[in-house]
């Protein structure tokens, strides 16, 4: 059984949203527009200039996210599952069951703690730690060094 769903994030004030390297653990992002223009299914780290599927690069809060979406189905399905089960089973057997309770999604929103920087390579907006600036930071979309 497949279910799919979606959580919405807002952008920073600058159109932005973040990623997470799956190898270095380091948060940049990326101009919205700019990439969901992009074409490519890899996208490179600007810190490290490892590269990855973009499913890897998902940011610690959208997988939180996603993991209470998740355990909110599980309990959807086990309290419709337990649903009867709270009636008398036998003379001497009682079974009370109370329904799971769904924890509540956060709020996602972008903070606005990194710095803008506009690659030489492909001409696009992304945003890194400043202490990213003084190592030229590899271009996410080609993977060549700004």
């Amino acid at each position: 059984m497949e279910y799919y769903t979606s959580i919405l994030k807002s952008s920073d004030e600058d159109n932005c949203v973040s990623f997470n390297c799956p190898h270095c653990h380091e948060r940049f992002k990326l101009e919205m527009n700019e990439f969901e223009e992009f074409e490519g299914n890899i996208i490179y780290c600007p810190s490290c200039g490892l590269n990855d599927e973009i499913d890897a690069f998902c940011s610690d809060d959208l997988i939180e996210a996603a993991e209470i979406e998740a355990t909110n189905l599980v309990k959807d399905y086990l309290n419709d599952m337990f649903k009867g089960l709270s009636k008398k089973s036998s003379k001497n057997v009682r079974i009370k069951t109370t329904p799971l309770i769904k924890d509540s999604s956060p709020t996602l929103y972008e903070k606005d703690d990194l710095e803008l920087f506009k690659t030489n390579c492909c001409d696009r907006v992304i945003k890194i730690n400043p202490i990213s600036y003084s190592i030229k930071p590899y271009c996410p979309y080609c993977g060549g060094v700004s």
